[in-house]
């Protein structure tokens, strides 16, 4: 499925019987490093967002807010539940930008509760 214009899936798998275990693979092309700072090349990111039921397309809104803050590199995995964003990130990324990165997420995340 086509979510977004700025992903390409590269894996979906669709819930089992319990309409659990849901989840997709997205590449996009990644500008910056895991520590939010440019790279010298273009390189390519795989991420994975764990679906709740079926896909949430509220979600992939989150991940193009996060490319145009430029605040997605660090992520490896997302995951949106009732009222809760979780975002995994490389355990590599610490100090002040780590700071900038939880609040650019946190302003990202409150922009989306006020949404419901």
């Amino acid at each position: 499925m086509i979510y977004s214009r700025w992903l390409y899936t590269e894996h979906e798998q669709p819930h089992n019987d319990d309409g659990e275990g849901a989840y997709t693979i997205f590449s996009t092309q990644q500008l910056f490093g895991v520590d939010c700072m440019p790279l010298e090349v273009v390189c390519i990111q795989r991420f994975v967002v764990l679906w709740e039921g079926q896909p949430d397309t509220r979600v992939i809104d989150l991940i193009e807010q996060s490319i145009t803050m430029a605040v997605l590199s660090p992520v490896k995995l997302l995951h949106a539940s009732k009222g809760t964003l979780v975002v995994v990130y490389d355990s590599m990324f610490v100090g002040e930008t780590y700071k900038l990165f939880h609040l650019a997420w946190a302003k990202i995340a409150a922009g989306a509760l006020h949404e419901n």
